[in-house]
């Protein structure tokens, strides 16, 4: 397949409205009130809630997902921890998993992304359901379990970024490769952690945690303000 796909000017939009939300006035007090201990966002519980089996989906993982306004169904849960059979394929999926950040990435990583998303979506859905695409479920979870490389994708932020008339995986990848390569976005991004630091934000916590996840959350906060 080819992650590029989509035209450039998608690419470069996703780039400015990145470059827009984490420069809004609004967006860091918003962020900061969303890792504030006190709050009831996820803040740091989503990537960083112990992770004690990284090659596993584990109960702890479907609760750090769940903080992101999801919910996952019994028989997932029986499937992608109980059943012997799954739980071994996830593993040897997460295995093949580079450890590199999505601007890194290689298409050739993205195949091996893919096939630990796909796998994954397609044991989230309830049984005899029709059209019970769990693409954000799935994704949130992956990105609970490697937060480098693979973004938080809902409609909230691809539809600010223009990327959600499609819903492919691999393309979006594409373009959040776009963004985080970008020079610009690096730049604000660490000014973004530099300025987030403050008494009701831990500082430990917002040292380790991942920029791709701190990108999610600007875009987050800013978008749902539109």
């Amino acid at each position: 397949y080819e992650v590029m796909s989509f035209p450039a000017k998608t690419h470069s939009q996703a780039i400015e409205r990145s470059l827009g939300a984490l420069s809004a006035p609004d967006t860091m007090e918003l962020a900061r009130m969303y890792y504030s201990s006190t709050s009831n966002y996820s803040g740091f519980l989503f990537t960083q809630l112990p992770d004690d089996e990284p090659n596993a989906i584990t109960a702890a993982d479907l609760f750090a997902a769940s903080t992101l306004s999801i919910r996952f169904e019994a028989v997932a849960a029986k499937r992608l921890i109980f059943d012997a059979e799954k739980a071994s394929k996830v593993e040897g999926l997460f295995r093949k998993l580079p450890d590199v950040s999505v601007a890194e990435a290689t298409d050739a990583d993205f195949k091996k992304m893919s096939a630990l998303y796909s796998f994954i979506k397609s044991n989230l859905g309830r049984p005899n359901v029709k059209n019970s695409n769990r693409w954000v479920s799935a994704s949130k979870l992956v990105a609970r379990k490697r937060p480098r490389i693979f973004p938080v994708r809902d409609n909230v932020v691809s539809t600010y970024l223009g990327i959600n008339k499609t819903r492919d995986h691999r393309w979006d990848w594409g373009v959040y490769r776009s963004i985080m390569s970008d020079n610009a976005v690096k730049e604000a991004l660490a000014e973004f952690r530099s300025s987030l630091s403050c008494d009701r934000v831990d500082h430990d916590c917002l040292d380790r945690e991942p920029a791709l996840r701190l990108l999610d959350v600007a875009l987050w906060t800013h978008a749902i303000k539109k």
